[in-house]
């Protein structure tokens, strides 16, 4: 008999056969300390739920060649473990490994590309959002305070703020600082309003002389200006 397929908020350690259908929204590689390698990714079912998923080197071979960032799958018998990740991708307090795992391609068209929730900047000062799980924030650039993107660390710090006047402090570190300093220097000459949207976001206590802030993870953030905004 076919299993009924789950929705990612029913998914719990306590049962060991899970079918669900999901969307890859997000996919990167990552060296473990212990030189292993494993792709994490974010799933994505069609009520916009999200759940961090990881494929580790050993079975690279079997599934990495079908596995590709914006396509839908069936995916049956995963294993669900609590996630003790000291950023979580989602409020889920799960994580989902494939190992025994039949993987296949789907259609399914009620599950989004993509879902984004926005997190205000107020439930970041206020410590509404909890400090252990990434977000999505979005705002207009109200301050370059650094640019820095000279070796061996690229930083850029600008000061962003919302649709309410509330201001929050961003920290682009390599790439991203490199993106988010491209993205200055072009919009410099338009005169317009710079809006940046960055996705899995960690947030950064203040500390010493460091203010409160959000920042990219060094794999899997996003950042996106103004038109790439307006498409998504």
């Amino acid at each position: 008999m076919s299993l009924e397929e789950n929705m990612i908020f029913e998914l719990h350690t306590k049962k060991r056969t899970w079918k669900i259908a999901v969307r890859i929204t997000d996919m990167w590689h990552v060296n473990k300390h212990n030189g292993r390698q494993v792709i994490e990714m974010l799933f994505m079912d069609q009520t916009g739920a999200k759940i961090g998923a990881t494929l580790w080197q050993e079975l690279f071979r079997e599934f990495e060649a079908m596995l590709h960032c914006g396509s839908a799958y069936v995916i049956q018998d995963i294993k669900v473990v609590e996630n003790h990740s000291e950023y979580k991708v989602s409020t889920i307090p799960f994580l989902v490994y494939l190992v025994k795992t039949i993987v296949k391609e789907a259609e399914h068209p009620e599950i989004p590309t993509n879902v984004h929730v926005i997190t205000p900047f107020v439930d970041i000062i206020n410590g509404v959002a909890p400090r252990d799980t990434l977000v999505d924030v979005v705002g207009v650039v109200a301050e370059v305070i650094e640019r820095k993107t000279v070796n061996p660390t690229y930083r850029v710090i600008v000061k962003l703020r919302d649709n309410i006047d509330r201001d929050m402090i961003l920290t682009a570190w390599e790439e991203y600082a490199l993106q988010l300093d491209d993205a200055i220097e072009k919009n410099h000459f338009d005169r317009k309003s710079l809006v940046v949207m960055l996705t899995l976001a960690k947030i950064k206590d203040s500390k010493d002389k460091y203010p409160l802030s959000i920042q990219n993870i060094k794999h899997g953030s996003k950042l996106y200006v103004n038109t790439d905004i307006a498409e998504i």
